[in-house]
């Protein structure tokens, strides 16, 4: 595999989670914050390819990346506790039913008669 192939799927990785960010900001804080959002992409993004490539435990990976997560919220966004674990917990849903739905369709467009 080449590294092209590997930037290019983290990228996308990183990509679709700050989108997911930007939902989770403008349904929790009223505003998408462009910086916060990207912030918590690259860094679940890393989080998530990095402890995975490194094989390190699920339950652990889906830990770390809801802290760190939490932490650029709290740090980027300077954002209090409640409304912080807000925007976390709609990022971690709408990320979740978005890629079942893209997942889901892939499937779909993958098995389609030619």
């Amino acid at each position: 595999m080449s590294w092209l192939a590997i930037a290019g799927t983290v990228g996308g990785y990183i990509l679709f989670l700050a989108v997911t960010a930007v939902i989770a900001l403008r349904y929790i804080t009223g505003a998408a914050e462009p910086r916060t959002a990207a912030s918590m992409g690259v860094a679940v993004g890393a989080i998530g390819a990095g402890a995975t490539t490194l094989g390190v435990h699920p339950t652990l990976v889906v830990a770390a990346a809801l802290l760190g997560d939490l932490g650029v919220v709290r740090a980027v966004g300077a954002h209090p506790w409640l409304r912080s674990l807000g925007v976390v917990t709609i990022h971690m849903v709408v990320s979740v039913l978005m890629g079942t739905v893209g997942f889901g369709l892939l499937a779909l467009a993958a098995n389609a008669p030619v």
